[in-house]
């Protein structure tokens, strides 16, 4: 198994957002699916969650999570 070592945008390719979330934070990590080597990360990102928000729903959270990747990328 390879290293999953940051590595430089390819911007003719598509990204792909993984994100997960639970009731304290929001991590991000945006990939990129190269020739010969699947889910290549570009970049990780991780945002902690004030005491309001750790009473979002799991709907709320999921969409907090991308309205942060939005603005975040």
């Amino acid at each position: 198994m390879d290293a999953l070592i940051l590595t430089t945008p390819k911007w003719d390719m598509d990204f792909h957002v993984h994100i997960d979330v639970s009731n304290l934070v929001i991590r991000v990590m945006l990939i990129q699916n190269r020739i010969g080597k699947c889910n290549q990360p570009i970049t990780y990102a991780s945002h902690l969650l004030n005491n309001t928000k750790r009473n979002y729903t799991t709907m709320e959270h999921e969409v907090l999570a991308m309205v942060y990747t939005l603005h975040k990328f």
